[in-house]
């Protein structure tokens, strides 16, 4: 059975901005709501943020701190099948935060024996998610894996970003969020760009295209509003640009 303690460590009404070193004999997964912080561990440092956890193996002492007040949830496990050094893991999609919450739920309002096999298979689901979690791609591994396939879009009108943001194991929002961080324009700004270098070097070299021929190769289902986007990023229409290009 899995021995599961899952306790609120700091209560809403009462946030701090560090919790002391410690250390103890389960695996802690220390899970960040509502302010980054830094685990600060033996075996190194390392930063969390809101909707992230904190893997520390057992016996590893660690405290946390943060500029900004915080709380956070904290899980206590005997065993987990997860790296034996500190690992920071991304909550794909609020699953390992809703079993907390049910986990505290259940241990704060039953003790009976029914409660112990519900914590029991409920412990079971939390390793699930966070072995799914600890298989994800790495961030830098993930922005560029996203950028593959933005580039593999570049022509296809009916791209769904959304959901290929999904299928590398993210929640869209963070992502957008993570993916500007390394490239300092969002994923939608990115695509638009490489469809609008595209454009151009079809106005230049394909003379024989129209322009909605051109829109089409470029991903975009409306010549419309494939002559405003352009001329929004290079101050003129594409035939005006074709023109130039000639010259």
């Amino acid at each position: 059975m899995f021995a599961i303690n899952l306790t609120i460590t700091k209560k809403p009404s009462a946030p701090i901005l560090s919790c002391q070193m410690h250390v103890h004999p389960q695996w802690e997964m220390i899970y960040q709501l509502d302010a980054p912080t830094t685990a600060v561990t033996a075996l190194g440092s390392y930063r969390v943020e809101p909707g992230e956890l904190i893997i520390i193996p057992p016996n590893v002492q660690h405290r946390t701190v943060s500029d900004t007040p915080f709380r956070d949830f904290c899980a206590k496990l005997e065993h987990l099948d997860a790296p034996q050094t500190p690992t920071v893991v991304r909550d794909i999609d609020g699953t390992i935060l809703a079993l907390y919450h049910v986990i505290a739920g259940v241990q704060d309002e039953r003790s009976d024996t029914d409660a112990a096999l519900l914590l029991e298979k409920l412990g079971e689901a939390l390793c699930l998610a966070v072995r799914r979690a600890t298989t994800a791609l790495s961030k830098p591994q993930a922005v560029e894996a996203f950028r593959r396939i933005l580039r593999e879009n570049i022509e296809n009108p009916y791209f769904d970003m959304t959901e290929s943001i999904r299928s590398l194991g993210y929640h869209p929002d963070y992502f957008r969020r993570l993916f500007k961080q390394h490239t300092a324009v969002s994923p939608l700004r990115y695509l638009n760009g490489m469809r609008m270098e595209r454009a151009k070097d079809l106005l230049r070299l394909e003379s024989s295209l129209s322009v909605g021929e051109i829109a089409l190769r470029c991903g975009f289902r409306d010549p419309l509003y494939f002559s405003t986007a352009f001329r929004s990023e290079t101050g003129v229409s594409p035939l005006e640009y074709r023109k130039g290009a000639g010259k």
